[in-house]
């Protein structure tokens, strides 16, 4: 089970990694699109800051997954024999 789940979290990995991608080449061309169209300045940089996010949050780690097994509650009131 715990091969698995590793294989369902590396498949998502790459999803979030392919996606990341894709985002960044869209504004990517959009800030090359705005650079040389305009000289706006505040519209590049917030390009430019949009994409650093878009990094960030690309390399940034979910938490880790915990897989429990259920188990029946132990008693601790009554003595163990």
């Amino acid at each position: 089970m715990d091969g698995d789940i590793n294989a369902l979290y590396q498949e998502y990995q790459i999803m979030r990694l392919r996606a990341a991608t894709e985002i960044l080449d869209i504004l990517m061309g959009w800030l090359e699109q705005e650079a040389v169209k305009t000289q706006n300045s505040a519209t590049v940089t917030q390009i430019a800051a949009t994409i650093v996010a878009v990094l960030n949050l690309s390399f940034q780690q979910p938490a880790p997954v915990v897989v429990a097994t259920a188990t029946e509650p132990e008693d601790l009131e009554s003595p163990r024999l």
